[in-house]
């Protein structure tokens, strides 16, 4: 079946695999080797489908479909080849970084259009594709999704009518720069303005006092004092100081007697009350209880503030535990899922014939499966588990003996 058939002949049900069966048309003839890329994801995707819709109307309508997918897979394998360790996910990468490049560069010079909006999607799904190797790179994961929203943002603005404008695209350009000098260019020239004189200061009829020297300005009136015969008592000149006495300097022992002679600091009796606790001494003893009612009592409790950590520890912990149980649940699921394929292939070596069994269930001596084939044999499993939930036994048989023949190295 080709790729537009696949397009075409997809089921309502599983309408979340037509954006990667378009894109895989849409590459078949220019990249038959990522179209496989592409399909071989929308097949696991389909096969998470069917878990979803059993039990439901659509179930054997959705498995059909999903079988003629791996069909056309298998079909297309032979053609496409195997890819070396790593080589099918950075072919994923290789086109899908190319792809968001051009469209970025579309949508930041305001050029969004519908396609623009088909290459952002088209990233978003080879992106999405690398998945079924492993998960997505940070950095990858934040393009993917950038790459869906801008997507969904210019279709909204196409839908509206309203021209798009991106947030990303620069104020100013070197077009709209020259537009300016143009547009100033263009004004009128405005002439100087004229000289005009200026006014001369007021004159004033009273006469100021004369001074001949610095001595007389008052830096901190901004002004002049007034002179010497004008000025009243406080300001009278003070006697000169004489000199200290010449002798031996002062000892330790008369440092009363100097202080003594010193000018007494004022009072503090004014700040008596001004809020402020009074102690006598610098003493520590009680500082934790000044400190307290300074404070008003307002401080956090230490012990409160432990309490609170231990209770956000413990909701993580409790967090932790539920997806470490989580993760137990899944393992145990997919462990019971291998013992009935290992049950299954028991059943089909004793049916074979003794205790040797056929030639694919024999290990090739010195053989070890590469990367891709380990990974093909895990394809071929999860189809036969998948093939066992919808009573199909016949398929889950032919993929077990393909997982048997490639890991024992029958291919």
């Amino acid at each position: 079946m080709d790729n537009q058939a696949l397009v075409a002949s997809c089921p309502p049900c599983l309408k979340t695999l037509v954006p990667y069966l378009t894109r895989a048309r849409d590459f078949g003839t220019r990249d038959p080797a990522l179209a496989y890329l592409i399909k071989s994801y929308a097949a696991q995707v389909g096969i998470s489908s069917l878990v979803k819709l059993k039990g439901t109307a659509d179930e054997g309508l959705a498995a059909e479909y999903v079988i003629k997918l791996m069909d056309a897979l298998e079909g297309e394998k032979k053609t496409c080849g195997t890819f070396a360790e790593g080589e099918a996910k950075q072919a994923l990468l290789k086109n899908a970084l190319l792809i968001f490049k051009r469209a970025d560069d579309r949508e930041r010079t305001n050029q969004g259009d519908k396609s623009c909006i088909a290459m952002f999607t088209t990233a978003s799904v080879l992106m999405e594709c690398t998945k079924q190797f492993g998960e997505m790179d940070p950095d990858i994961v934040e393009k993917h999704r950038y790459a869906r929203y801008t997507a969904t943002q210019i279709k909204r603005a196409i839908d509206s009518g309203v021209p798009y404008s991106s947030p990303n695209a620069p104020l100013q350009t070197a077009e709209d720069d020259e537009a300016l000098i143009r547009e100033l260019n263009a004004l009128p020239s405005q002439p100087p303005p004229a000289h005009v004189d200026p006014a001369p200061p007021p004159t004033s009829t009273q006469s100021q006092p004369a001074f001949n020297s610095f001595d007389g300005f008052d830096a901190a009136s901004n002004g002049y004092l007034p002179s010497a015969g004008s000025a009243p008592a406080a300001f009278a000149a003070a006697p000169p100081q004489q000199p200290p006495p010449a002798g031996p300097p002062p000892r330790m022992d008369d440092l009363d007697a100097l202080m003594s002679g010193l000018p007494q600091p004022p009072s503090s009796a004014p700040y008596a009350n001004a809020g402020l606790p009074q102690t006598d001494s610098m003493d520590t003893d009680g500082i934790e209880e000044r400190l307290a009612r300074l404070s008003g009592g307002a401080g956090p409790n230490p012990s409160t503030v432990r309490v609170t950590e231990l209770e956000s520890e413990v909701v993580q912990l409790k967090r932790k535990l539920a997806a470490a149980e989580s993760q137990v649940a899944a393992a145990q699921k997919q462990a019971a899922d291998y013992a009935q394929v290992a049950n299954m292939l028991k059943a089909q070596l004793t049916a074979a014939g003794g205790s040797g069994g056929p030639s694919f269930a024999i290990p090739t001596p010195g053989f070890h499966p590469t990367l891709d084939q380990m990974t093909d044999a895990q394809k071929n499993a999860k189809y036969v588990i998948s093939a066992l939930q919808f009573k199909d036994v016949t398929t889950a048989r032919d993929n077990l003996i393909k997982a048997m023949r490639i890991i024992n190295g029958h291919v």
